[in-house]
């Protein structure tokens, strides 16, 4: 019963995000990403299995079908996540005010439609790239 809900926008689309992408792994930028799809992957469990095909599915269709899942939700950990949207925020402004604007409702507002929608696209690929680099824990976590 795999659902077959395009995952091209949760991948990579080009070799620059493959790049970004492996270089925020080696940082250890993504270190907490884990500890957050952890949780979430375990309370959305039967519905990852449902999607993969059963509890006797392959680890790519279990992979895939936790992928499917978040991209659905659009959101794993709103908490961190509006945190560090806020984070970006902050940083517009203080950059705008280094030029001298100093509107700070105008340049949150100006980023939340500049770029919310493309910060959310890459948080979504980057929950995908780490389902990936720690496939092991993940199916292990939902066939457990």
């Amino acid at each position: 019963m795999m659902d077959h809900l395009d995952l091209s926008d949760v991948e990579p689309s080009n070799q620059g995000e493959v790049v970004a992408l492996e270089l925020s792994w080696a940082k250890g930028s993504l270190d907490g990403y884990l500890d957050r799809l952890l949780p979430f992957l375990t309370r959305h469990r039967e519905e990852i299995l449902l999607l993969a095909g059963g509890a006797q599915a392959h680890a790519p269709d279990i992979l895939a079908s936790a992928k499917r899942v978040v991209a659905r939700a659009g959101c794993v950990h709103l908490r961190s996540e509006m945190h560090d949207q806020i984070k970006q925020i902050r940083d517009e402004i203080w950059i705008r005010g280094e030029r001298g604007d100093y509107d700070r409702d105008h340049i949150t507002q100006e980023w939340t439609s500049l770029h919310a929608a493309n910060w959310r696209r890459w948080r979504l690929k980057e929950y995908a790239f780490v389902i990936d680099r720690s496939a092991e824990q993940i199916v292990a976590r939902i066939v457990g």
